[in-house]
C-alpha cells in the first residue's frame, strides 16, 4: 500500500515537473506585429467573405510562404489577385484561431476588396472580452461537481485596407468584424492568451467494450449506463490545449486521478492519455473525447475481516469534459 501511494505521488510530481519546462520570464513586448487576419470581400456579389486567422505569423511571412512577392502584392497591386487564389487553395480548410499571445501583442488586419465606382471604404471593429484559463473553468464546473457529489470576370485592381489592434488582456476572445458598405460583413473570433497546458477531465476506466455504446445522433461514445466508477482526472497536455491544429505528438497527456465520490482516496492512478483533433471518424466525433492507459489502486475489503486491501489493475478508459460529469453524479 505504501509502494502505491509513492507511485501516485511520483505521477503527481512528474506532472508538476512539466511545469518547469515553461520559461515563466516573458519576453518585453515589442511593435512587431505579432498576429495577422486577412478578409477577403473579393468575391462575386451574394458570396460570403472569406476570413484568414494566422497567429504568430506578419503578412510577409504568409505571402513569403505562398512564393509570392511581399512588395507586388502589398504596396502594388499587380499580383494580389494571385495572391487571393493561393490564399483560398491553400487554407481552403481554414485556419486555427488560436493565438499564442501575451498582453500588448499587435495584431494586423488586412481587407481585400474591389473598387467600386463610388467612394466606399471598409470598416474594421475590434471587441475583446475577457475568458478564464481551461483549467479555471473546469474548476469551475468542479465545483458543482463536488456539490453534487457532497470567382468570374476578374476586374483589373483589386483594394487593400490594413489597421492594427493592441491586446489590452492576457486572455481573452477576441471579435474581429469586417464590413464593406453594409453589403458584405464577415466575423471571426481569436482565442488569445499563452499556451495552456492544465484540463481537469472525467475519466472512466473500461474493462469491456460492451460498458460503452455508440451514440448515433449525437456522434459521440458514451457509458452504457451511468458510470458507478468514475475518477477525476488531473491531466498535463504536451501541446497547448485550445489549439485545434497542432502537431499530433503535442496531443499526448499525463494524468494523475482521483475517484469521485466522499472518500477519493478509495481509487487513484496515473496514467499517459491522448486527445484527439477535431475529425469525424465513421460518424463519431472522436474529439469529443480522450482516450487513455493507466494503473490504479482501489480499495477492497475482504468478508468477514476488517483488513483492507489494495487491487492494482492496468486499465484503458474513455476522458470526457468534465461538465460531462455533472449529469452523471446528480
Amino acid at each position: 500500500m505504501k509502494q502505491a501511494k509513492s507511485l501516485f505521488l511520483v505521477g503527481m510530481g512528474v506532472i508538476f515537473l512539466f511545469m518547469s519546462f515553461e520559461n515563466p520570464i516573458l519576453a518585453q513586448n515589442s511593435r512587431k506585429i505579432k498576429a495577422t487576419i486577412i478578409f477577403d470581400f473579393t468575391g462575386e456579389e451574394g458570396d460570403p467573405a472569406s476570413s484568414y486567422i494566422f497567429g504568430g505569423k506578419d503578412i510577409h511571412t504568409i505571402v513569403t510562404k505562398l512564393g509570392m512577392n511581399v512588395t507586388d502584392v502589398i504596396d502594388g497591386r499587380t499580383d494580389r489577385q494571385a495572391f487571393l487564389e493561393k490564399l483560398r487553395k491553400t487554407y481552403k480548410r481554414g485556419t486555427d484561431n488560436r493565438w499564442i499571445s501575451k498582453k500588448q501583442d499587435i495584431l494586423e488586419v488586412f481587407v481585400f476588396y474591389r473598387k467600386p465606382d463610388e467612394k466606399l471604404e471598409p470598416k474594421v471593429e475590434f471587441e475583446e472580452k475577457s475568458r478564464k484559463a481551461k483549467l479555471a473553468k473546469d474548476l469551475s464546473v468542479l465545483l458543482k461537481i463536488v456539490v453534487a457529489i457532497v470567382a468570374k470576370g476578374v476586374p483589373p485592381d483589386i483594394e487593400m485596407a490594413r489597421t492594427t489592434y493592441q491586446l489590452n488582456k492576457k486572455r481573452a476572445i477576441l471579435t474581429v468584424s469586417a464590413s464593406l458598405g453594409g453589403k458584405k460583413t464577415s466575423k471571426v473570433e481569436v482565442i488569445t492568451g499563452p499556451r495552456e497546458h492544465w484540463f481537469l477531465s472525467a475519466d472512466l476506466p473500461v474493462a469491456k467494450l460492451s460498458e460503452v455504446k455508440f451514440v448515433q445522433d449525437k456522434g459521440t461514445v458514451e457509458p452504457r449506463e451511468t458510470p458507478k466508477h468514475l475518477y477525476l482526472g488531473l491531466n498535463w497536455m504536451i501541446g497547448d490545449i485550445l489549439a485545434e491544429k497542432q502537431n499530433l505528438l503535442k496531443n499526448f497527456f499525463f494524468k494523475a486521478m482521483l475517484k469521485m465520490s466522499k472518500a477519493p482516496l478509495d481509487g487513484y492512478g496515473i496514467g499517459i492519455g491522448y486527445r484527439f483533433p477535431k475529425v469525424r471518424l465513421l460518424g463519431i466525433d472522436i474529439s469529443s473525447f480522450s482516450m487513455f492507459a493507466s494503473l490504479i489502486w482501489t480499495k477492497e475489503e475482504i468478508e468477514n475481516k476488517t483488513e483492507e486491501l489494495k487491487k492494482r489493475q492496468f486499465l484503458f478508459g474513455i476522458s470526457y469534459n468534465l461538465d460531462k460529469a455533472l449529469g452523471w453524479v446528480k
